[in-house]
């Protein structure tokens, strides 16, 4: 398994890109829903609401949103649109 380093810490990640077991999920978790062992790929969306989702083994890649909303517990955050990522 591949091992990353931030800082002091290093992290061990699963090799999820060649697990057969893997579904493959067409439209974005709804809030409120737990999904596992998933791959969702290559999505373009205007609204990406992951309220209360449960996102458990999976694999999300390439999605973009013009609006994101993601929370756990009651207060809602929400984050603008991502204009570019960049990893070093």
């Amino acid at each position: 398994m591949p091992t990353r380093r931030y800082g002091r810490t290093t992290v061990t990640l699963p090799d999820l890109d060649n697990d057969p077991y893997l579904g493959v999920i067409t439209s974005p978790p709804r809030p409120g829903s737990t999904v596992t062992e998933f791959r969702y790929t290559d999505q373009d969306l205007r609204d990406l609401d992951l309220t209360e989702a449960d996102l458990r083994n999976g694999i999300l890649h390439n999605i973009t949103a013009q609006r994101t909303t993601r929370t756990s517990g009651s207060a809602p955050s929400r984050s603008p649109p991502a204009t570019s990522a960049h990893s070093n």
